[in-house]
């Protein structure tokens, strides 16, 4: 057994302990207790079967400790077969692991997102249409790689930064949160009316990828909505995308597809004995339909297409898959689970 697991018994032993040496305390000497000690004793009693009632909660869920420690990052060299075989398996997955990856009183930190730090002036804010050069992988590398969308271009940073270091090359990031690729005209998230700020950013990141003429663009985003917040139609997208590829300049492009997405690790957490309850149908899933227009841009274009979905989704698009919780939120991807994928993610790129 291990030390957690010895501390935790000793901890439920314990607690025993207390909780019925009261119990006999009062079943021995009821007559010499006067009203207000029995009420003493019984509020004790109580304390005692609360803590007992904590201890059996943390023994059968550790992973909703708020002390659990991480645990270490999945291998990074995982074939599309044995991805494939885990996302199969996780439609079957009824209650979370006990050694979820990471535990699911952690997941929603910034560490668990897969943003670049803050302090690194690369996430532009809301109104900020320009960023500093952003330079990351193997800087010193003769190949270039630009990732470019919004949030769901940030969060396949790190996941992204790590095979440019494997395979020496240079990874420019150029992100804005909420900002779609696409020069669509959107809203500020909790606003209505043109985001100037993004359309402004478009312009910027259009120009700047033209001058850095990468060897391979990565291009991806999240379903977005109209500046009167309606969602975009899958025909309306395609069209956007098709723009935004006649646009830009790359030796090579490849558009990454969305993510399934899925009620989050709040859903879980809420469902922890049937997660499937927090699994969408993968032909149910909002990004499904566009899935094929943004598919249908890229072979207009004559570029690549990446769809993630059978990366996510079985039958349904789990929201545990093998031993990692697959969400940061309701619609990004956890670090964890990205890295876990960087050998598909790698393989596809063809780097």
């Amino acid at each position: 057994m291990s030390a957690t697991g010895w501390i935790i018994l000793l901890a439920v032993l314990l607690g025993l302990t207390v909780a019925l040496g009261v119990v006999v305390l009062l079943l021995e000497q009821p007559l010499r207790l006067e009203r207000f000690a029995r009420t003493r004793y019984l509020a004790v009693v109580n304390l005692g079967l609360s803590t007992l009632a904590i201890i059996g909660v943390v023994v059968a869920q550790p992973q909703l400790s708020p002390s659990a420690a991480p645990s270490p990052l999945p291998s990074k060299t995982v074939p599309l077969a044995a991805v494939l075989r885990v996302v199969a398996a996780s439609n079957d997955i009824r209650t979370i692991p006990a050694n979820l990856i990471p535990p699911l009183s952690q997941v929603a930190t910034v560490s668990n997102l897969g943003f670049p730090p803050t302090s690194t002036g690369c996430v532009p804010g809301y109104e900020q249409s320009t960023v500093a050069s952003c330079t990351f992988g193997d800087r010193t590398g003769s190949h270039t790689m630009v990732l470019y969308g919004d949030s769901h271009a940030g969060m396949w940073f790190r996941a992204l930064d790590d095979i440019a270091v494997r395979v020496h090359w240079k990874l420019m990031l150029l992100f804005k949160p909420a900002c779609l690729a696409d020069p669509l005209p959107t809203h500020l998230p909790k606003a209505s009316g043109v985001w100037v700020a993004c359309n402004q950013w478009h312009r910027f990141a259009f120009t700047r990828i033209n001058r850095i003429d990468p060897d391979l663009l990565v291009v991806t985003q999240s379903i977005s909505q109209t500046p009167s917040g309606v969602d975009y139609t899958p025909t309306q997208w395609r069209g956007g995308l098709e723009d935004l590829l006649r646009r830009v300049t790359a030796r090579e492009t490849v558009v990454l597809g969305d993510i399934p997405g899925s009620r989050g690790p709040a859903c879980v957490a809420q469902y922890a004995d049937n997660v499937q309850a927090c699994s969408p149908v993968a032909t149910g899933s909002r990004a499904f339909p566009y899935v094929k227009a943004e598919r249908q841009a890229a072979v207009s274009a004559g570029v690549r297409y990446v769809d993630v979905i059978p990366w996510f989704c079985a039958t349904k698009c789990s929201p545990i898959i093998g031993k990692y919780d697959v969400y940061f939120d309701e619609s990004h991807v956890s670090v964890a689970y990205s890295r876990f994928l960087e050998g598909v993610l790698d393989q596809k790129l063809d780097l």
